[in-house]
């Protein structure tokens, strides 16, 4: 009984969508012809046909190609940057405004901006999802950083631990 209302919401969606594209006249495609057209699309998604008429495949995976490298990049930048800015107090209170102010830009007003700057829409997309992840690395590196027990920190100023061994094995 679980199951009525979701497949009935799903049914009405499907039967208003008939409506519509029998009342305009084939200017809206059916889902009849809409599933036949997905099947033929998912059938074969690697073909390639030259550079600009490729299977869906090849685009799943520039895209999954795009993230990484954009979220690699983050991390590289990001997480360093996080321990950096979670170690030392000044650090935080000089960046943290900047970062409040940065991070809630919408994803969006970030492509123009790449696209200026890169000029292709490859690095542009690289971009946004780099300056997107960024945030949250950076933040989360650092609330990580700061929630280590003061009482480690102390053990490690008393037996004279240089900064890259707090770094390394502490935090």
């Amino acid at each position: 009984m679980a199951v009525l209302p979701p497949v009935s919401g799903f049914a009405l969606l499907v039967g208003i969508w008939a409506l519509v594209s029998i009342t305009t006249k084939g200017s809206i495609p059916s889902p009849w012809e809409t599933s036949l057209q997905a099947i033929d699309v998912f059938s074969d998604p690697f073909y390639r046909k030259g550079p600009n008429d490729q299977g869906v495949g090849w685009n799943v995976l520039m895209s999954l190609e795009r993230v990484a490298m954009g979220f690699g990049l983050a991390a590289l930048v990001g997480i360093p940057a996080g321990f950096v800015i979670g170690r030392f107090a000044f650090l935080s209170r000089m960046f943290n405004p900047l970062i409040s102010l940065l991070r809630p830009v919408s994803p969006l007003a970030w492509l123009p901006i790449g696209l200026l700057v890169f000029k292709g829409a490859n690095p542009a997309a690289i971009w946004t999802i780099f300056i997107c992840s960024i945030w949250p690395m950076i933040l989360n590196t650092a609330q990580g950083v700061q929630r280590v027990p003061q009482d480690y920190l102390n053990v490690a100023r008393v037996l004279g631990l240089p900064e890259a061994k707090v770094m390394t094995r502490i935090l």
